[in-house]
């Protein structure tokens, strides 16, 4: 709510906003508002850096996880599934004169032989043919 931004900061006064794991979390329209007022309250060269469940992850039991009432911990209560097309478009539509850098590259966390952690970027060319 603007009044619970309005009590803690000014308009044109935060530098950053750091928002990993929420957006899923709103509705489409608590999403826009979030977000509105994370740019009033921004400085004109500040930044928000937003993270979210990846909506075009090739793995089928991924997306399962992730998605609206998925079997992942807390999916029960998401209300999105954003791709960094669906969620830049609306930063996008809110403020189009901002700069707005998007990570297209998805990283796996995958456990190999004798659970050693391994991570890795997808390659472009096989990320393409989910988009």
């Amino acid at each position: 709510k603007e009044n619970d931004w309005n009590f803690f900061f000014k308009e044109n006064a935060i530098d950053a906003i750091l928002a990993e794991h929420v957006w899923e979390h709103l509705s489409l329209g608590d999403g826009e508002l979030a977000a509105k007022n994370c740019y009033k309250y921004l400085k004109k060269n500040g930044y928000l850096r937003v993270a979210v469940p990846d909506g075009l992850h090739p793995m089928p039991a991924y997306i399962d996880h992730v998605k609206v009432g998925g079997t992942g911990a807390g999916a029960d209560d998401h209300k999105v599934l954003y791709t960094y097309k669906s969620l830049s478009g609306i930063l996008r539509m809110l403020q189009p004169g901002r700069r707005l850098r998007t990570a297209k590259s998805p990283i796996v966390v995958a456990f190999g032989r004798f659970g050693r952690r391994r991570i890795q970027s997808i390659p472009r060319s096989l990320i393409r043919a989910y988009l």
